[in-house]
């Protein structure tokens, strides 16, 4: 289990740029449903932003042992939050 607080303002919760406050709590549960699959179950609360807690379900596959995985690395976080507060994807 990973138990999040004390997340800064300056990001969002996705991509599309979903804002949260300073009051938000993000639990996520990590369990192996398969021998080759994890589950991720994550519970978001912030009152000051949404009038009730959420959850999402994400499940992830092991990729094929010829899938190749290539490095990313972000160059003077280029990719953080914008003036705006939206976190934007420039490669």
């Amino acid at each position: 289990m990973v138990d999040s607080v004390g997340i800064t303002t300056k990001t969002t919760l996705d991509q599309v740029g979903v804002p949260h406050s300073g009051a938000l709590h993000v639990i996520t549960r990590i369990r192996r449903i398969a021998a080759n699959e994890l589950e991720f179950l994550i519970a978001i609360d912030d009152p000051k932003t949404f009038s009730t807690p959420w959850t999402r379900r994400l499940i992830y596959r092991k990729a094929p042992p010829s899938t190749r995985v290539e490095e990313y690395v972000c160059k003077n976080n280029h990719n953080e939050p914008g003036a705006n507060g939206f976190q934007g994807f420039n490669f």
